[in-house]
């Protein structure tokens, strides 16, 4: 009977996260995140970024300025260039050519119009931070 009770409220707690448009496709924030019509997963608390047509982990590749993915390599870390900026890329993320956003214990913080945000603590709908619901 506990099992039904638990069951029973799924619905109702799935329900309280909206869907939200990305491209042609909706998702829930709190599984994707939302890359000019690209959907990259959050896969067990970690955030997944674009580059090119793929997601990559940060912990694992970096995206280089060709927006190629390449795997982290022994030795000295490549200094890659954003709009002009260089930065280390196990330091920041690169968005849309020219914005940098920090990597913050291992997790990168994301863009939202003019601002990084930590998709564990905000949300980012259509240009606009707000409290995860």
């Amino acid at each position: 009977m506990k099992l039904l009770a638990i069951l029973s409220a799924l619905p109702f707690l799935a329900a309280a996260e909206d869907l939200v448009w990305c491209g042609n496709a909706r998702y829930y924030p709190s599984k994707y995140t939302c890359f000019d019509g690209f959907l990259c997963p959050k896969t067990n608390g970690e955030v997944y970024l674009k580059c090119g047509t793929a997601c990559y982990s940060t912990r694992t590749y970096y995206c280089d300025s060709n927006q190629q993915l390449q795997i982290y390599k022994p030795g000295p870390e490549p200094i890659l260039y954003c709009g002009g900026q260089p930065y280390y890329p196990s330091k920041y993320a690169c968005y849309d050519t020219n914005f940098l956003c920090p990597i913050l214990n291992g997790s990168p913080t994301l863009r939202c119009d003019k601002a990084c945000y930590n998709p564990n603590e905000y949300s980012c709908v259509n240009g606009k931070l707000s409290k995860p619901t």
